[in-house]
């Protein structure tokens, strides 16, 4: 009896032991969630929307001015995600939300990010982002463009979203007055 208590025991110590060193499902204590869009501009501005939940799960959607276009799913690994943790470590922000002008010709982004159950939230031009934050939308887009996600066909829904475009309202056309 024992000698099977010891064996449960060692399997058990054993078990533990592998399921502790699983590397794919480390989750961040630093940020719960980003989310980022971003609009294309006059130039060559790519336009994407990429989210990164804290389990390293990453979606991206790229449309233009990325080397890969459509959408892609995947999961970082722990090296990627303890890089984007430094970079969460080191934001500091005064405001929930802040709007930032954005020039004529230049890309608009919306950044929406939880940390330690904190949303914050950020739209406008992104040069004009807090350095830090402009760091971690380098990287994600980095990380978008040279990691191993898979494409996939299904429909991905982001937590940052570009608004609509302003449209004028359309004038009806009327015909010509007839005289008589």
């Amino acid at each position: 009896m024992i000698k099977y208590f010891h064996r449960f025991t060692n399997c058990l110590i054993l078990g533990l032991i592998i399921s502790g060193c699983n590397t794919t499902n480390k989750k961040s204590d630093t940020f719960d969630y980003i989310s980022i869009a971003s609009s294309p501009c006059y130039g060559r501005c790519p336009s994407y929307q990429l989210e990164l939940r804290n389990d390293g799960f990453f979606t991206f959607h790229g449309s233009s001015y990325c080397q890969k276009i459509g959408s892609f799913k995947g999961k970082l690994t722990n090296e990627e995600m303890s890089e984007i943790e430094r970079y969460f470590s080191h934001l500091t922000f005064k405001k929930d939300s802040t709007i930032f002008p954005t020039p004529m010709d230049l890309n608009t982004a919306v950044v929406q990010l939880k940390i330690h159950g904190h949303s914050y939230y950020f739209f406008g031009c992104p040069i004009l982002f807090p350095n830090n934050l402009k760091k971690i939308e380098k990287e994600l887009f980095t990380l978008a463009e040279t990691s191993k996600l898979e494409k996939t066909n299904k429909i991905l829904k982001f937590k940052a979203n570009l608004p609509k475009p302003f449209m004028r309202p359309m004038i009806h056309f009327l015909p010509p007055i007839e005289e008589e």
